[in-house]
């Protein structure tokens, strides 16, 4: 009898008996289990593509398909503890395309793309038949792609191998550590919001929703968190130290440059709300005074190649201070996404005014770290030449009414 300790050997049949699972396993609940976007998503907006009315009924279709999954899935152990993905964790949007989709196997089919190494030209014959054949090797092959019509728009993508540019699925430390590497962003530069006034009506459209969705709350971004970033990386943890040094020389000449020739009078205005992702992110608009928030990013970018970190496109980055977010988190009926939608369109009416935020700092910032005493972001270096953080008491005293008290009903809303 094979051995289960060994997946390379375990038969697909063997392992959907052992596991209790499904023969054709539901792809929404393979999205939802992978906190993946869809892949029509992920071509349209790289590609910038036009939002099609065929676009939009396939997102429907979707969301259909995701209100349907019952909620006690989201409460499973596999959805709450993501300790089992382990060193996948960082690839699983690549993974669960190739799981859902055959997407890599479909290519070595058409033989049109590119010339598939041995175990893909095994394949044409026959039917994959064990957990290996989604993982193993499918990196091996060398890409010679061909101009393919996506949308309208011609993709073209040459590469020595997958395995390079992303890095082996199954090996320690196997990221790629070339400046244009796809690693994991755990770093971002950003600009603080601040300002308890824009906190409070933040606050008070986040209410509108909870009042119309209780259970949205707990998706609401905390005002204690309020930044707008301005680009993002990954740094390894052993290069912290040396990151922040650059950063503290570099971000001088940022200031300093005709980019940000204005920087003390510079400011942030805030006003109206927006969405992507089909609503599942609400966000504020802004706009920046005193400095071109794109020529920020391109310094920022000129910094990020000095110190031979992974980049970001500017396609790539929407400046915006979020509301909620709810990717991934698909908790939620037909009715409860009629309910948020029509707050949504309620307040995106009535155009409001979060109003204006002083550009004080720019910060590199650290997601995995531990929040500071305020709910905030660690922070690993600021542009500031001297900068005290207030004191736990001090903020909450200042920010009592806009980040303090909770967003429901008992925090006095009308």
């Amino acid at each position: 009898m094979t051995s289960i300790k060994d997946p390379q050997k375990l038969s697909m049949k063997t392992a959907i008996r052992l596991f209790n699972l499904t023969i054709a396993p539901t792809a929404s609940l393979v999205y939802r289990l992978a906190d993946t976007s869809l892949l029509i998503e992920d071509l349209q907006k790289p590609l910038n593509l036009v939002k099609t009315v065929s676009y939009e009924e396939c997102l429907r279709t979707w969301e259909g398909k995701f209100a349907d999954i019952d909620d006690d899935f989201f409460s499973t152990r596999a959805m709450t503890d993501d300790t089992w993905k382990g060193l996948d964790r960082r690839n699983r949007h690549l993974l669960t395309r190739f799981a859902i989709h055959g997407f890599h196997r479909k290519k070595c089919l058409s033989g049109g793309y590119h010339e598939p190494n041995e175990i893909c030209r095994s394949w044409r014959a026959t039917d994959i038949s064990s957990f290996s054949g989604y993982f193993m090797d499918i990196h091996e092959c060398q890409f010679i792609m061909k101009p393919k019509k996506i949308g309208g728009v011609a993709a073209v993508e040459s590469a020595r191998g997958l395995g390079e540019r992303i890095g082996r699925p199954l090996e320690a430390g196997s990221m790629p550590r070339n400046p244009d590497s796809r690693s994991r962003p755990n770093v971002f530069i950003a600009i603080p919001i601040s300002d308890p006034q824009i906190h409070s009506k933040v606050r008070e459209v986040q209410r509108r929703f909870v009042e119309a969705l209780p259970k949205a709350e707990k998706y609401m971004e905390s005002t204690r968190k309020h930044h707008v970033t301005l680009n993002l990386t990954a740094i390894d943890d052993d290069r912290i130290g040396e990151i922040c040094a650059l950063f503290k020389e570099h971000i001088k000449e940022i200031v300093a440059s005709p980019a940000l020739s204005n920087f003390e009078n510079s400011q942030l205005h805030l006003k109206d709300i927006d969405n992507f992702d089909s609503q599942e992110v609400i966000f504020c608009k802004l706009s920046a005074t005193g400095f071109d928030i794109n020529a920020v990013f391109d310094k920022l970018n000129d910094f990020l190649k000095t110190a031979k970190l992974p980049l970001l496109h500017r396609a790539e980055l929407s400046t915006h201070v979020t509301l909620f977010k709810l990717r991934g988190r698909r908790a939620f009926s037909a009715e409860d996404w009629k309910k948020l939608r029509k707050v949504y369109h309620e307040v995106k009416k009535e155009n409001i005014d979060f109003g204006v935020q002083p550009v004080g700092e720019i910060q590199l910032l650290h997601m995995m770290l531990p929040k500071d005493h305020n709910g905030y972001y660690a922070e690993l270096a600021t542009s500031l030449a001297k900068k005290s953080l207030l004191s736990r008491e001090s903020f909450d005293e200042l920010h009592r009414e806009c980040c303090v008290l909770p967003l429901g009903p008992s925090s006095g809303s009308s």
